[in-house]
């Protein structure tokens, strides 16, 4: 064929590759574990038990859960779409702080201006992890979708 196209591979990078084709019942429990350990994290550099980090610990034990739940098919399907709908909760949640929306605060603790920086640290964790969870579970749906189609 004439002035075919050639396309290079843009997943072709190692850690992406390990990222993306991960099975999604490992990037469940590794990411409850990522938010469950924040929790433990804030509380030696802050020396106070604070309600994010209670939510955070809270997100990750589901998505454990979640992910330890899924040994079957039909239970793979019912556990995603809970840690889905988990990873949701914790996207939207962490995007709102006590005045309203949270990135203010986020700037200020880059910015080195915040009154509680490890706070807004853990935030923008929260937000990072369960985004990235998010975006990785709606690409397995895909995934499986278009696999199912294609047999």
């Amino acid at each position: 064929m004439t002035g075919s196209l050639v396309v290079k591979n843009p997943f072709a990078g190692a850690p992406v590759r390990f990222i993306l084709f991960t099975p999604m019942r490992t990037t469940t429990i590794v990411t409850g574990l990522l938010l469950f350990l924040l929790a433990p994290l804030a509380f030696v550099l802050d020396k106070t038990i604070k309600a994010g980090s209670i939510i955070a610990a809270v997100l990750g034990l589901l998505l454990v859960a979640c992910g330890l739940a899924s040994t079957t098919v039909k239970s793979t399907k019912i556990a995603a779409h809970v840690a889905v709908v988990v990873g949701l909760l914790g996207f939207i949640g962490s995007l709102f702080g006590k005045g309203g929306l949270a990135f203010p605060n986020w700037i200020a603790a880059l910015s080195g201006k915040s009154p509680d920086p490890h706070a807004a640290f853990s935030q923008m964790a929260v937000f990072l992890l369960c985004g990235f969870f998010v975006v990785r579970s709606v690409l397995w749906f895909l995934g499986n979708r278009s696999s199912r189609k294609a047999a």
